[in-house]
């Protein structure tokens, strides 16, 4: 597991910024909603 890790970190590391966008643009509006309707 850790040997593939390691063959395939750059592909990992192009992921990244993709799946911080994801989140930051998804996930992190719905505190704001939550607040909003309480």
């Amino acid at each position: 597991m850790l040997a593939q890790l390691y063959k395939y970190r750059w592909q990992y590391v192009m992921i990244l910024p993709a799946v911080l966008l994801l989140f930051l643009f998804n996930y992190v509006p719905m505190a704001g909603i939550q607040i909003a309707f309480r």
